[in-house]
C-alpha cells in the first residue's frame, strides 16, 4: 500500500466525493469554490477537468446513474445534473415546490429516472430526471424538526429511501407499504446513514460515534468511537467486505486529520480490530484537518478521503 495526496480544489474544502462506475475517475465537490470537478486516480496518467459551476453556497452531495454518464450535485437550493460524456449542464431542479428557504446537505438518485433531495429546510424533494423541463419536485414530503443532513436508497429486498436530522430522528420511506417510518436514536444529532440491508445501516452521530446496525434497534448493533468528544462536521463511513474471508472493514473519516479503520469478523466473534491511517499531505502538529468523506472503491483497489484543504488524499493497492 502506497498513499499520495493531490490537491484537487485549491483554497476551498472538499465536501463530497463519488466514485464513477466502471472507470478510475472520481468526481469531487468544492466547498468555497462551489466547482464540481473530475479526477483520474491513475497516477500515470492523471487528469483534472472542471466540470461546472452551478451551486452559490457550495457543493455538499455528488451521487451518479449506473452507466457513470450522468452526475447529479446539490447544494444551495439546487440540483443540478450533469452529463459526463458531453461535460455539460443538463438541467437545474429547485429542492422545493415552495418558497421555503434550503439547503440541499444531501442527493441520492433512487433509481435511473429519479433523484432525491435533502437538506435545512426539513424537506425530500424527488425530482424526474425524465423530464429536464420540470424545475420544481414531482413529490416533496416534509420531515422532522431539524435539518435533513442525507439521504439513502436501498433497493435491494426492501424498496425504501432513507433520511437522517439532526433532530436525532432516521425517517424511512418505504415506497412499497407506502408508509413512513420514524426511528428515535437517542444518540444526538445524526451526521450520516449508508444503508445496506434492513438490518445493516452504518450511522455517523455528533457524539462521536459510528453505530451499525438496524434503525429500530441501533443500540443492539456495534458502537465505534471516532472521537472523544462532540462532533462540529458531517462525517462519513464506509463498510466494505474483505476480499479473502468473512471480515468486514469499516473506515471513517475524522476531525484529527486521519482515517479510522475497524477490522470486523462478526462470524467468529472476535474484537474488531484498529488501526489509523494517516494522509501522505498533512498540516502542522496542532493544526488539525477535516476528513469528512471517506470511499473505498473495490474496483481499483484504493482508498480515497477528502479534506479540509482541498487536497484528495488516495492510498493506492490497498488490501
Amino acid at each position: 500500500m502506497k498513499s499520495r495526496s493531490i490537491e484537487i480544489h485549491p483554497s476551498s474544502s472538499i465536501n463530497a466525493i463519488c466514485p464513477i462506475p466502471n472507470t478510475e475517475l472520481v468526481a469531487t465537490g468544492g466547498g468555497n469554490d462551489s466547482l464540481v470537478k473530475l479526477f483520474r486516480l491513475n497516477e500515470h496518467e492523471p487528469m483534472l477537468q472542471e466540470v461546472g459551476k452551478e451551486h452559490l453556497n457550495g457543493v455538499n452531495s455528488l451521487d451518479v446513474v449506473s452507466s457513470g454518464e450522468e452526475l447529479v450535485s446539490g447544494g444551495g437550493s439546487n440540483v443540478v445534473v450533469w452529463d459526463l460524456v458531453k461535460q455539460c449542464k443538463i438541467t437545474n431542479f429547485r429542492s422545493t415546490a415552495s418558497a421555503v428557504r434550503d439547503d440541499i446537505l444531501g442527493c441520492k438518485i433512487l433509481n435511473n429516472s429519479l433523484v432525491a433531495s435533502c437538506g435545512s429546510g426539513c424537506h425530500t424533494s424527488i425530482f424526474d430526471l425524465r423530464n429536464s423541463q420540470r424545475s420544481k419536485p414531482v413529490f416533496s414530503l416534509q420531515m422532522g424538526r431539524d435539518s435533513l443532513t442525507c439521504i439513502d436508497y436501498n433497493d435491494v429486498g426492501r424498496n425504501a429511501m432513507t433520511v437522517v436530522s439532526l433532530d436525532g430522528n432516521s425517517y424511512t420511506v418505504d415506497f412499497r407499504k407506502k408508509e413512513l417510518i420514524t426511528d428515535i436514536m437517542g444518540h444526538g444529532s445524526i451526521l450520516y446513514v449508508k444503508t445496506y440491508s434492513e438490518a445493516k445501516n452504518v450511522l455517523t452521530f455528533d457524539d462521536g460515534n459510528v453505530r451499525i446496525g438496524s434503525l429500530g434497534t441501533i443500540d443492539e448493533g456495534m458502537t465505534f468511537k471516532i472521537s472523544d468528544s462532540s462532533l462540529s462536521y458531517r462525517i462519513n463511513a464506509d463498510l466494505v467486505s474483505d476480499y479473502y474471508s468473512s471480515s468486514e472493514h469499516l473506515f471513517s473519516g475524522t476531525e484529527r486529520s486521519q482515517v479510522s479503520m475497524w477490522t470486523i469478523d462478526s462470524k467468529n466473534n472476535t474484537e474488531p480490530s484498529f488501526k489509523t491511517l494517516f494522509p501522505r499531505k498533512r498540516r502542522k502538529p496542532g493544526d488539525e484537518d477535516i476528513i469528512g468523506v471517506v470511499k473505498f472503491l473495490a474496483h481499483s483497489n484504493r482508498l480515497v478521503a477528502s479534506s479540509a484543504t482541498g487536497y484528495l488524499h488516495i492510498w493506492d493497492d490497498f488490501f
